[in-house]
Order: C-alpha cells, then structure tokens, then sequence
C-alpha cells in the first residue's frame, strides 16, 4: 500500500511538472511572438 501511494505521489509531481512547463511555455510564446516556422506550420 505504501509504495503504490508512493509510486501516485511520484506521477502526480511529474504531471504538475509537465503541466507547470507547458504553461511557461505558452506564457513565452505569447510574451515573444510566435515564430515565422511555427506559424507557418500550423497555418
């Protein structure tokens, strides 16, 4: 039992992580300007 609360806990801070990075990175690509390429790509 320990160890799965363990393993949760784990997956939880990766997710929070992952979560946290994308929102800094949309953050910068509003603050910089989308690049021409990626705008490019998604038009």
């Amino acid at each position: 039992m320990e160890i799965k609360i363990h393993n949760r806990a784990r997956v939880m801070r990766v997710l929070a992580l992952v979560v946290f990075l994308s929102l800094v990175w949309a953050y910068a690509q509003l603050q910089w300007g989308l690049p021409q390429s990626i705008k490019r790509t998604l038009v």
